[in-house]
């Protein structure tokens, strides 16, 4: 277990109330989350192309595709005479 003594706890005290580390400690958080998020939406995303086909319409999904595979998807469903969208 460890033991801090009242010297230790008050200089920690001083240092997390001062505003100047509390305000660089907030940009550090905002900015990280900021990048999480941006990381998490960015990831790879699902599609669907759509062909129709002498009266029968075709659904095929693409699942988990990032954005270069995306666009050779996009391609060859349009190369079909697809219609190509995003779930």
């Amino acid at each position: 277990m460890v033991a801090f003594s009242f010297f230790q706890m008050k200089d920690f005290l001083y240092l997390v109330t001062q505003k100047s580390i509390y305000t660089k400690m907030k940009k550090v958080l905002f900015i990280l989350s900021l990048g999480g998020f941006m990381a998490l939406t960015a990831c790879k995303k699902n599609y669907t192309c759509t062909v129709d086909l002498l009266g029968i319409e075709s659904v095929i999904e693409y699942n988990d595709l990032n954005k270069a595979e995306a666009k050779d998807g996009k391609a060859s469903c349009e190369d079909a005479s697809g219609t190509w969208a995003p779930e």
